[in-house]
């Protein structure tokens, strides 16, 4: 769990650095709307477990490299449609060649 910013109440949004601490989905999704504008969400699988459904767009990375661990994330693209892929290899500032796909979700309209 990421820490929270010092006095932090779970029922109201912090704003800090221009990220923002929420308590849950649904404040979530308010603060997103106060925004305005396209809104990421970034987390480890839980926080993608609860958001996938009302993501249009999914903006994947992957690094080209075998490494040892036994973590893994599965996401299920059948619902999506690639509409962005860029290839770069490795150089020196890159421990590996890297991929960055862009998926947009079929017939979407966003939930919120």
């Amino acid at each position: 769990r990421v820490p929270r910013p010092a006095g932090h109440d779970e029922d109201l949004a912090t704003h800090e650095a221009g990220l923002i601490w929420v308590g849950g989905k649904p404040q979530a999704i308010a603060e997103a709307q106060k925004l305005g504008r396209p809104t990421f969400v970034v987390g480890g699988a839980e926080i993608y477990r609860i958001f996938f459904g009302d993501c249009t767009e999914i903006h994947l990375t992957t690094v080209l490299s075998t490494v040892a661990g036994d973590t893994r994330i599965e996401i299920p693209l059948e619902n999506f449609e690639l509409i962005e892929l860029s290839r770069h290899p490795q150089t020196a500032k890159d421990s590996a060649p890297t991929e960055f796909q862009r998926w947009r979700r079929k017939n979407s309209v966003p939930k919120f």
